[in-house]
């Protein structure tokens, strides 16, 4: 008799390989966005939003000088 944990696995498996068929009949185009400038410029701009640069940084674990610094993994 199987157990929970293979029928969750059996039925997660079933769930991806539909999902997977399904996924396959989806027609796609390449897609890219010409600009000018191919950098863009931290929390400025014309529309840029400077309050998300705050943000961001004060959820940063640890930050020095302007950067995070991060640990692969740490983070989550």
């Amino acid at each position: 008799m199987p157990s929970r944990r293979d029928e969750i696995a059996k039925e997660a498996r079933q769930i991806l390989d539909k999902f997977a068929k399904e996924l396959s009949k989806v027609k796609t185009t390449e897609s890219f966005v010409e600009r000018e400038k191919d950098v863009r410029i931290e929390g400025g701009g014309i529309d840029g939003d400077i309050s998300f640069r705050e943000i961001f940084f004060q959820n940063a674990p640890d930050v020095k000088n302007d950067y995070i610094q991060g640990e692969k993994g740490k983070w989550k």
